[in-house]
């Protein structure tokens, strides 16, 4: 059974920051409701769903990378999505 994935894009100041590990999450906030990735996040936050993936794809160069989430939280509206570093 393989583990739902999320995927974003960031723009390059973010991306080698988060690649890196310096900075192990991204901020996101929902601009479309039927977004399922949405969904999935939501359910990993509430507990509903055990495991989930993000990737995060360079703006740019359309390179990305793959992590285990490891936690979702909320602030003033937005999505906190943190991953453990490789």
């Amino acid at each position: 059974m393989s583990i739902p994935n999320v995927r974003f894009k960031s723009g390059s100041e973010y991306y080698f920051k988060e690649k890196s590990g310096l900075k192990p999450n991204t901020l996101r906030i929902q601009d479309k409701w039927n977004d399922k990735r949405f969904k999935l996040l939501n359910g990993f936050a509430t507990g509903k769903r055990k495991d989930l993936t993000i990737d995060i794809e360079n703006t740019l160069t359309g390179e990305s990378f793959h992590r285990l989430v490891k936690d979702v939280s909320f602030y003033g509206g937005y999505y906190i999505i943190s991953w453990g570093v490789n």
